[in-house]
């Protein structure tokens, strides 16, 4: 747990900028898709597509609550998750959320790798996070459960602290 505690401290006062490679379990399909990732202190989270080549480039910042998106040019619309609760694209924003001031439910080790679980929301909107982390404390992915549904994935590459 202490991993967890003190990489929410140090995101507390610098942010953090990180590659997200997304799986998101839609209703309809899996949804796969790549974000550049900047999380500011206070939360406010700006994004960009990499890949698919067909959406790249399109950016968006979503705020502190997790509620707001708003896109620069083009909208992007993939369909929502957890019952129509959550969008993909604030998928980063979440975890970030969840990073620096989520309950953490438990936390562990699973041999090379470190996790912490933490819950996102109350009752019936209760997300949990699944998160793993290196033994130096830096993220390299998370699973979103939404009951026992596993709603997505979300692999963790280029993790900075800084927004740059």
């Amino acid at each position: 747990m202490q991993t967890a505690m003190d990489l929410r401290t140090a995101l507390l006062e610098q942010g953090c900028s990180f590659t997200a490679e997304i799986q998101a379990h839609l209703p309809e399909g899996t949804a796969e898709f790549t974000l550049q990732c900047a999380c500011a202190p206070d939360g406010t989270t700006t994004l960009e597509v990499s890949t698919p080549d067909t959406i790249a480039g399109i950016s968006a910042t979503v705020q502190p609550d997790g509620e707001n998106i708003s896109f620069d040019d083009v909208a992007l619309e993939f369909g929502l998750l957890a019952d129509g609760q959550v969008a993909p694209m604030v998928l980063p924003q979440l975890l970030f959320s969840c990073w620096t001031g989520g309950y953490i439910r438990e936390a562990g080790a699973d041999k090379e790798l470190l996790s912490a679980v933490y819950l996102s929301g109350y009752g019936d909107r209760e997300l949990a996070v699944e998160q793993w982390f290196t033994s130096e404390g830096i993220p390299t992915g998370a699973d979103f459960w939404f009951g026992v549904d596993n709603i997505a994935s979300v692999a963790i590459s280029d993790f900075n602290l800084g927004t740059n």
